[in-house]
């Protein structure tokens, strides 16, 4: 009987043992075709960087009461239109991450808003920076925007918007909810020097979006993005293109950290350079790890296909006839026949109160 027992129990032993050997190999196999891959993808030892990762994971996230606030500056570098030190920023977004939530705070500022301070509108805040500033002519904007909205911001993310498109294609395309049909008939066509040409045939394409989701290369999510003439009385104006660009940033951070991205080695290897090329130096490797650590602790209930982030999308809030805000479109003979936004409240008090709103909702 014992005899019995022991071949048993050294049959179950042995099962077990080739059962873990088995899975630890396919295991060791997987990472190692993985690293082998991104390696490949990178031309970078992904020993080297993954030790930077786990100084990073191990560290804590530089925060302020639980809150990273990051300064998105948006260039709309076309060819044949003003680029460098010239370039407006199209764009201006706060992007704020509770790592104890995951949840996601983007607040869109309209380019046009007026600071009476520096008399420029915030779009022109890095040009101006790059004179008060060479080396870091983001400062000037960073340090202007989180006076007027009241947030501490610990890094200026600069981005090129043909580096949307990057992203976009290097994760395979991103799905983005048109909420409207429009068509865009004086869309900028690249390429196309606007100091000397004059033809509008040759100045503008068409574009057109069809209500409902639709599959976008990065070519296509960008002119999603960027469009502004049209005719829509809604999707014609500055605060539906904000609109969209807050849906796009979703869409696109939710399919990059979504586990489908984060499993393939090309794609993730993809985004490794482009974050290299174009955003290492403004926020280090080390501290993306860190708020990845941090929200990954904070989420661990988060289903495996789903995103552990949450967004909460905002803009400041216009007054006209209608609606009280906090920022308002005054008469253009104030302001040497200039189309802007303004604050209802000089010292920007208002302002301030309902970007604090945002974050508590």
């Amino acid at each position: 009987m014992f005899q019995r027992v022991m071949r048993i129990f050294l049959g179950i032993a042995l099962g077990v043992g080739a059962v873990f050997l088995v899975t630890t190999g396919v295991v060791v196999w997987k990472v190692k075709k993985y690293t082998s891959a991104w390696s490949a993808t990178t031309h970078t030892s992904f020993s080297t960087v993954f030790s930077e990762v786990i100084n990073g994971w191990k560290s804590t996230p530089t925060t302020v009461n639980g809150w990273k606030t990051m300064l998105i500056l948006g260039l709309d570098e076309v060819p044949g239109r003003p680029t460098g030190e010239s370039a407006l920023t199209d764009t201006l977004m706060l992007l704020s991450v509770n790592i104890q939530t995951g949840k996601v705070v983007t607040i869109s500022l309209p380019r046009d808003l007026w600071v009476d301070q520096y008399k420029t509108k915030i779009n022109a805040l890095y040009v101006y920076g790059h004179q008060k500033n060479p080396e870091q002519p983001e400062s000037f904007p960073r340090d202007v925007i989180q006076d007027v909205s009241g947030l501490q911001i610990q890094h200026v993310v600069l981005v090129n918007l043909s580096t949307v498109a990057e992203v976009v294609d290097a994760i395979g395309g991103v799905d983005i909810e048109v909420e409207r049909s429009f068509e865009d008939k004086k869309f900028p066509r690249e390429g196309v020097d606007v100091m000397k040409e004059r033809d509008p045939n040759i100045l503008f394409e068409t574009v057109s979006f069809n209500k409902g989701v639709e599959h976008m290369s990065g070519d296509r999510a960008l002119k999603y993005i960027r469009s502004r003439q049209s005719m829509d009385e809604i999707e014609g104006t500055d605060e539906a293109r904000i609109v969209r660009q807050q849906r796009a940033l979703r869409a696109i951070a939710a399919a990059v950290f979504s586990p489908n991205t984060l499993r393939d080695p090309i794609k993730t290897g993809t985004m490794f350079l482009i974050y290299q090329k174009s955003f290492a130096r403004m926020m280090p490797i080390s501290e993306i790890a860190a708020m990845a650590h941090a929200l990954l602790n904070r989420t661990a209930n988060t289903k495996p296909d789903e995103s552990p982030l949450t967004f909460l999308s905002r803009s400041l809030s216009i007054q006209d006839g209608k609606n009280v805000g906090v920022i308002v479109h005054p008469p253009t003979t104030k302001y040497s026949g200039q189309w802007v936004y303004a604050p209802v409240d000089p010292t920007w008090k208002g302002v301030r109160e309902e970007v604090r709103r945002f974050h508590e909702e």
